[in-house]
Parts: structure tokens; sequence; C-alpha cells
């Protein structure tokens, strides 16, 4: 489960799956692979398999993504 992740103890941080963003976001893979496409967020890196990762400043970008849709869908005061 972890050989997609690089070690955290060498200094480098630790990167996750797009399943794992998706737990811990509460997204879907679907919307994160359409906000790639779109723009929304920068493209993912990828690991030797093809499949994304995602670093801790990529998790922060998405969760700002996140939170401007939720600020733009809510209804006025």
């Amino acid at each position: 489960m972890s050989d997609h992740r690089q070690s955290a103890k060498s200094g480098e941080s630790s990167v996750l799956s797009t399943q794992e963003v998706c737990d811990q976001l509460d997204i879907s893979k679907r919307t994160l692979q359409n906000w790639e496409k779109a723009g929304v967020i920068p493209r993912a890196k990828r690991d030797w398999r093809g499949y994304r990762t995602f670093s801790q400043e990529d998790i922060e970008r998405i969760r700002q993504v996140i939170r401007a849709k939720a600020e733009h869908n809510r209804p006025n005061d």
C-alpha cells in the first residue's frame, strides 16, 4: 500500500494517491479528474506506473478550490 509514497523520514514529503486524496477530502475521483482536465487544479504528477500522485501542496490547492466552490454556492444571508 505505501510503495507509492516517498519516505517522509528522508526529509521528503509524502505523496498521496488519487483514492487517498478523495477519501481525505470527501470528493469523487471523477471530480478530481474533471478539475484537472478543466485546469481548475494543476496536472498531477505521476508515479512510475502512471498513477497520479498528490503532494501536501497539491492537497492544499484542492482544499482552496473546495472552499471557493462552497462559498460560491452558499445562499445569501
